[in-house]
């Protein structure tokens, strides 16, 4: 036997004890093996369980690119740099997705007046497949420009859609393209729309693509500012709009929760085509969000045929709060400025399970800027990245909200982006688990979790551990614990990077640290 092979069989052996010690007997953990670096990776794309490909960019300011690797048992096999000669110009490199069991990148060229976007398949080889097949080609109008190419994928992978946005400078609404082709390559429909509305008085949350290949997308419209405030400011909520987009233009549903304001939303659809809508809600013109929504909408019928909130309790909001923070919050209260709310939260994620319940989670995401002036008058900027509390929740079968949890979560960095905060997420039939960077110090010395504090996630060797809370689809009740620490594989998780692929239960774990990399493949009961 090869010692990469009986050094990853080890590896096996001790990650399920692990699992097996902590009372998680379904989820199986293994990990390859640390490897020099390939780059600045930009996304894996599941394949085959521990074979699968990625995608990075390396090199310095003068020779650089993408390059796709292979990657067999967690290891890297063969790389490739990303070719981007098209029909004898240089491309530019737009997206990559595995379509049709090849890892396939899209690239974009302006040729003779026209803007085109390419399909580029690579074999398992990664050599290239055949020719670049042309997806999209259309001439832009003096003063046009095309902002760029966007690909989004159906859930089940039957289908795939290119969106662009061509922007005039004497246009009051941006005129958008789109395509979407099944995964041999065929077109199935094709178009341009307009909003029924100024561009900058509208914002475009979410694309989505259904199982069948039809094309969604929802808006939120905002009210005209009245003395030029910030736009995007809540109180400037008007309506949120999802369309249909056909070839002949769109077809408009206005979404509407009882004068509400809609602060996110998500969709999804089930086997029959009924959209399922969740979202975070506020009060019209009243700052914060106040709780869940969730509708499913026959959309052929334009009819609604369940609905149901759940609301943010001042108990429920304040439960992690400081006495300080709380003590501030009442006296706001007290002179009329409004009761304790939730601000900023984002939905990552929200899933169907078998019986038609389905589950969801957000988190608290946001950033503050300050600029400070030294004596001599230097301005500097400092952007301070904030992910916190994770709040999971359930919608049973009978389309009401069945439970509500707050998971906390202090992650905070600096001038980074936030790389290494964040969650990854995935149901296992039985419960929904989260796992995320936190400290040490939130754990007892068999790696339980200890409740009567809430230290910041450390990223340090000494202090960081990978945490796993694992609620039950049941009633909401959690359990957290430490899953790994930094110490153990020698390197840092990027949890944004992980990447759920549901239709064999499997998750691509990666980790990182300096010019080292690591990956690995968590199996768990799909």
């Amino acid at each position: 036997m090869k010692l990469k092979s009986i050094h990853i069989l080890v590896l096996f052996v001790l990650s399920s004890l692990k699992a097996l010690a902590q009372g998680d007997t379904n989820d199986i953990l293994i990990w390859g093996e640390t490897e020099a670096k390939s780059g600045y990776l930009v996304e894996m794309l599941p394949f085959h369980g521990k074979d699968f490909y990625s995608l990075h960019w390396k090199g310095n300011a003068i020779l650089s690119g993408y390059y796709l690797c292979r990657h067999d048992d967690l290891g890297v096999t063969k790389t490739a740099k990303v070719s981007k000669s098209v029909n004898n110009s240089i491309a530019n490199f737009e997206n990559v997705a595995v379509i049709d069991e090849h890892p396939s990148v899209f690239l974009s060229d302006k040729k003779e007046g026209r803007d085109q976007l390419f399909l580029q398949q690579y074999g398992y080889d990664l050599e290239l497949r055949n020719d670049a097949v042309l997806l999209v080609d259309f001439a832009l109008e003096k003063g046009q420009s095309n902002e760029g190419y966007h690909i989004i994928q159906s859930q089940n992978k039957a289908f795939f859609a290119v969106f662009w946005l061509i922007a005039g400078k004497k246009k009051d609404s941006d005129i958008y393209g789109y395509s979407v082709f099944n995964s041999q390559l065929e077109k199935i429909s094709d178009g341009e729309y307009e909003l029924p509305f100024q561009s900058q008085y509208s914002k475009i949350l979410t694309h989505f693509l259904t199982n069948t290949g039809d094309y969604f997308l929802t808006v939120k419209e905002y009210k005209e500012p009245d003395q030029k405030k910030l736009f995007g400011n809540t109180l400037e909520y008007k309506a949120m709009h999802i369309y249909q987009v056909v070839p002949d233009g769109l077809e408009d549903y206005i979404v509407q929760l009882q004068g509400r304001r809609i602060e996110t939303i998500s969709i999804d659809a089930d086997e029959t085509n009924q959209f399922l809508i969740t979202g975070v809600y506020g009060e019209a013109n009243v700052d914060g969000v106040k709780g869940l929504f969730y509708l499913k909408l026959d959309y052929k019928n334009q009819e609604v045929t369940a609905e149901s909130y759940i609301e943010f309790h001042k108990d429920f909001i304040v439960e992690d709060w400081s006495e300080k923070d709380i003590e501030r919050a009442e006296r706001r209260e007290e002179r009329g400025k409004g009761a304790p709310s939730l601000y900023d939260y984002t939905i990552r994620n929200v899933h169907i399970l078998p019986d038609g319940s389905l589950v969801g989670s957000l988190e608290q995401n946001y950033v503050l800027m300050r600029t400070y002036s030294d004596t001599r008058g230097v301005m500097t900027t400092t952007y301070t990245y904030y992910y916190n509390d994770i709040i999971a929740f359930k919608i049973g079968a009978n389309d009401q909200f069945e439970w509500i949890q707050k998971i906390r979560k202090n992650q905070i960095s600096t001038n980074d982006g936030g790389p290494y905060s964040s969650y990854a997420s995935y149901i296992d039939g039985n419960s929904m688990k989260f796992i995320f960077n936190d400290s040490r110090a939130n754990y007892d010395e068999q790696g339980n979790y200890i409740a009567e504090s809430e230290f910041l996630t450390r990223f340090t060797k000494r202090d960081n551990v990978v945490a796993k809370a694992e609620v039950n689809l049941a009633d909401g009740s959690f359990t957290r614990s430490s899953m790994f620490t930094r110490k153990e594989v020698g390197t840092l998780a990027i949890p944004k990077m992980f990447v759920t692929d549901y239709s064999s239960g499997e998750m691509l774990l990666y980790t990182t640290f300096r010019s080292k990399e690591r990956y690995g493949l968590l199996k768990f009961n799909k």
